[in-house]
């Protein structure tokens, strides 16, 4: 199994929220830990970055309730075009079942480092298996 430093070295993170603070401070978190990230303030703006990277970015981090796109409605359509596109969700309000698809990986707000870090190195370790 690769370390965390082996997994971020090529690592590309797109992190989408309407909060610029929050996106500012997973972004730190993410950089701090090895990665390239990208931040996008919604979905439309994140689906607009995939378009023009294609397939250099591995991981979304994406909130699920933000103004012009939501985060359910930008993993759906980035899962119809990048299958390989892993996406996390995240929200201050716990989401119902059927707004999640069975096996989606979900953050409550406020998140913890360690807690991001170890969804984001879980996400991109299954995405090399796959």
């Amino acid at each position: 199994m690769p370390s965390n430093q082996e997994v971020s070295a090529v690592s590309t993170i797109l992190v989408v929220d309407d909060e610029q603070v929050l996106v500012d401070v997973l972004c730190a978190h993410l950089l701090k830990a090895g990665h390239v990230v990208i931040g996008a303030k919604d979905g439309l703006e994140a689906l607009e970055i995939c378009h023009r990277q294609g397939d250099r970015i591995d991981l979304v981090i994406t909130g699920i309730r933000m103004p012009r796109m939501g985060g359910i409605e930008l993993g759906n359509q980035l899962e119809a075009l990048y299958p390989h596109l892993k996406v996390i969700y995240m929200s201050g309000y716990a989401p119902s079942r059927k707004e999640l698809k069975a096996g989606s990986v979900f953050l409550e707000k406020p998140i913890p480092a360690e807690v991001l870090l170890s969804a984001v190195n879980a996400a991109l370790h299954q995405a090399k298996e796959a």
